[in-house]
């Protein structure tokens, strides 16, 4: 039984524009990167992976436990034209089971010949199974695992992802500056992504928050390639069960007149694009009847002007996010948000009348775990060492 991939445009176009450098047309050919989940929700997920050289690419897809031959074919299609002729694969299957854990295999085969009326199809490649399941609206508990600011650094990411314990964990996020800047097709891959892949994202996903560092170089304008969303934005929400995140796009942390970025930066009226998002999803029922409500934003949002002192023109970014949206943020019951940018641990407890929600600053060598139950939820930050930087628990708001 063939089923056609269902995904918006943003997320078709991307497979079909972004695709990372191939490996020599003589090697082998096989896979390279992933598969890795993006998307992840209680009736549908993305499958992510790359080809060493040019094919034709699908999903098989059978609930676990199934017979193979029971699985279906998935594929991206738009237009009437399959994807094809591709490195780059994002195939969005929907209409998913909640609660229900599937089995899934990455397929392909190369295409030797493209011609108008001649194509021709060279060798056929399978992965092995791997396992996923859907969240569940009923689910009542969840673990997430939030670092930020690895900045090129997998080997401190792998030691960060075990202190976590994040083979216990939903999901992860990764909440900015994962790579210092955007220069090659490669640099994603070898930063964090293949770990990931290694580690967990076969079957479980991460959600990418971009930092400021990743809207600098010359490939920063494709760095939503790697984790298309179904939106066609960068920031977005997530639901795990009676949980809602939001994740925040910050931009640049110096105003876009600064001469670094050569005028080619325009976060001040993003900014402001997203506040009026914001607004309509802490307006929303989803949101509303959400129990827990948590927002994992790059630059810490605090009280106006809270950096001025010590970092001037650096401050520009986290005073124009938080001007736009603490107000919103404030009248939306958020629990907690989790951060990073400033590579200095901090935890900011509410400020009444001027900041209603507490805020966890990651360091650069630290990163935290967040334990939600129908009692509240527990929070652990750690550093690099394995010592407990803060213990707490924030109860359910009545």
């Amino acid at each position: 039984m063939k089923i056609r991939s269902l995904c918006a445009m943003a997320l078709l176009g991307a497979a079909l524009w972004f695709s990372p450098a191939s490996e020599a047309s003589d090697q082998d050919y096989n896979f390279n990167h992933g598969p890795y989940l993006q998307e992840l929700s209680d009736h549908g997920v993305s499958f992510m992976f790359t080809t060493t050289d040019k094919g034709f690419s699908w999903v098989e897809l059978k609930e676990k436990g199934a017979p193979d031959d029971t699985a279906k074919v998935c594929y991206t299609s738009r237009d009437g034209l399959k994807e094809a002729n591709n490195t780059f694969n994002a195939i969005r299957v929907s209409n998913l089971k909640p609660g229900t854990s599937y089995q899934y295999r990455i397929c392909s085969k190369s295409i030797e010949t493209f011609e108008p009326y001649k194509v021709v199809f060279g060798k056929e490649i399978k992965s092995p199974w791997y396992d996923f399941k859907t969240f569940s609206p009923q689910q009542k508990t969840c673990s997430i695992f939030a670092v930020s600011d690895i900045h090129d650094d997998p080997e401190k990411l792998e030691k960060l992802l075990e202190l976590g314990n994040y083979k216990e964990c939903d999901a992860m996020f990764l909440v900015g500056d994962i790579t210092s800047y955007c220069a090659s097709q490669d640099q994603p891959y070898k930063s964090y992504i293949d770990l990931c892949v290694n580690m967990f994202a076969r079957e479980k996903p991460f959600i990418l928050v971009r930092g400021n560092h990743e809207t600098r170089g010359a490939l920063a304008r494709e760095y939503s390639g790697y984790v298309p969303q179904s939106s066609g934005h960068i920031y977005g929400t997530q639901k795990i069960g009676d949980s809602f995140f939001i994740f925040l796009d910050c931009g640049e942390d110096k105003p876009d007149s600064h001469p670094v970025y050569a005028g080619l930066t325009d976060f001040d009226q993003y900014r402001a694009e997203q506040a009026q998002w914001l607004e309509k999803v802490v307006q929303s029922q989803e949101f509303q009847k959400a129990k827990h409500r948590i927002v994992m934003s790059h630059f810490p949002i605090l009280e106006r002007d809270v950096y001025e002192r010590d970092r001037g023109e650096l401050a520009h970014g986290m005073n124009d996010i938080s001007l736009k949206m603490i107000d919103i943020l404030n009248k939306a019951g958020i629990d907690l948000m989790v951060s990073g940018h400033t590579h200095r641990y901090a935890f900011h407890e509410v400020v009444p009348g001027k900041r209603n929600f507490p805020v966890l600053v990651n360091s650069n060598h630290g990163a935290a775990r967040l334990d939600i139950s129908p009692n509240g939820i527990q929070l652990k930050a750690f550093d690099l060492n394995g010592k407990m930087l803060l213990e707490k628990n924030f109860p359910v708001k009545k």
